[in-house]
């Protein structure tokens, strides 16, 4: 079954088959070689079906499709630079917005912390050390279902679950990891069950210079023995590393956009930065949606010139000749890639991607539906990344004059589903 909205060219009849990981290698290495280097169709959307694999094709993000959604005058500030310790945040890589307000992680403090809705900070857990609920080192924060977060301590190798309560955060258990070196979590698939990246890092060469690794990710309940053996596999790709080595120096690649996970109700989505594909996937690995993305914009000498220049301001400047000569060496693609960053919303389970920046002005966000069909547009002021979004809310990361780190939360005027782009009813057929 095919549906054509306005055309369909026979160049984006597409095959894919059922299981991920006979499909995804074929397709990651023609990206390689064609993902970035060549101009848009004139189609605007394509939607094929192949043995069960839904497959939606964009030729173009236009205006007509993705209609604006605007923000509320209103922004919430999360972090100070003066004031009570609570509030100041150092190095702050995750949050988690809830109905009580929003959750935040520290790596310098390795600390949780809760905020309400009006920005008043309510309590914590962890904080620096060995004890029962610290943290050696906190790097990753999720939280899933039945109030629950879950935190990982990588020097202490350990897994905290903390609930979320009305009286604030408190620590519930702790599971030791006896996993295999390299293990770490990526996600959460449902309560009770932590998704892990078990990547081996195996080599592959290519005739451009790229070396290329198989990312892997598996699902452990942390009901059973924490001992045992993943429960599966769910999914593998092939994938571009950022960068080449050459003479035992790494060289970074221009222009490529790495990929991430995602997870929802039992369901993994895949942003594949160097296809310009998100992908959503099963528990048991199958291929359920591939939504394919436009080339960005062309890569001019500028921007080649600006890259190199960038990767040479902290090399010694004995060394920055050879440095420029093998920077010169790398291949530069002809476009930019499809997307730069994608977040899932977990309250509308809408997909969120935003263009990779070729320039210092704000990206839109577009906005798909859980079928890969378009929604519309938000542009959010500021070059912030942005850590989470649910709902109407949009928690960015941002830096005051002082360049202190703090959350800014941004509010949708309306609801996305009342704005739905042009050609959504033909879509979703």
């Amino acid at each position: 079954m095919k549906t054509a909205l306005r055309q369909m060219p026979a160049s984006h009849t597409l095959r894919s088959p059922r299981r991920l990981r006979a499909s995804l290698l074929a397709v990651a290495i023609i990206g390689v070689f064609l993902g970035c280097d060549s101009p848009p169709d004139s189609a605007t959307i394509t939607v094929s079906d192949s043995t069960g694999t839904r497959i939606v094709t964009y030729a173009s993000l236009d205006d007509e499709a993705f209609p604006v959604i605007d923000l509320e005058p209103r922004v919430d500030t999360i972090g100070a630079a003066v004031g009570a310790d609570e509030y100041l945040f150092r190095i702050l890589f995750n949050v988690e917005l809830v109905p009580q307000g929003i959750v935040t992680a520290d790596l310098f403090n390795s600390e949780l912390r809760l905020f309400d809705r009006s920005g008043r900070f309510v309590s914590s857990v962890g904080g620096r050390g060995e004890g029962p609920g610290e943290f050696q080192t906190l790097t990753w924060m999720r939280g899933r279902g039945d109030s629950l977060f879950y935190a990982w301590d990588q020097w202490g190798n350990r897994l905290n679950t903390v609930r979320l309560t009305e009286a604030g955060l408190t620590r519930e258990s702790s599971v030791q990891g006896s996993w295999e070196p390299g293990y770490s979590p990526v996600g959460v698939f449902s309560p009770r069950r932590v998704a892990l990246d078990n990547s081996p890092m195996v080599p592959i060469a290519t005739s451009a210079g790229l070396q290329r690794f198989e990312l892997v990710v598996s699902v452990m309940s942390l009901d059973a023995d924490p001992s045992s053996k993943p429960l599966q596999d769910v999914a593998a790709v092939e994938s571009a590393l950022r960068y080449v080595s050459e003479d035992q120096r790494l060289v970074p690649v221009p222009f490529q956009s790495i990929p991430r996970y995602f997870f929802a109700d039992g369901m993994m989505w895949l942003k594949d930065g160097v296809n310009g594909e998100f992908r959503r996937v099963r528990m048991d690995g199958a291929l359920e949606l591939v939504v394919r993305l436009p080339p960005g914009p062309p890569v001019t000498d500028q921007d080649i010139a600006a890259f190199r220049e960038r990767n040479l301001r902290n090399v010694p400047d004995e060394e920055v000749p050879a440095a420029r000569r093998r920077l010169a060496q790398v291949p530069s693609p002809s476009f930019f890639p499809p997307m730069g960053s994608m977040q899932l919303d977990d309250a509308s389970g809408f997909v969120w991607v935003t263009p990779y920046p070729s320039g210092d002005e704000p990206v839109p966000w577009y906005l798909f539906d859980s079928l890969g069909c378009p929604v519309g547009r938000v542009t959010l002021p500021g070059t912030g990344s942005v850590l989470d979004i649910a709902g109407r809310r949009i928690a960015v990361r941002d830096q005051d004059e002082m360049d202190v780190e703090r959350v800014l939360i941004h509010h949708l005027a309306g609801t996305p589903s009342d704005r739905v782009g042009s050609g959504v009813s033909a879509c979703r057929r």
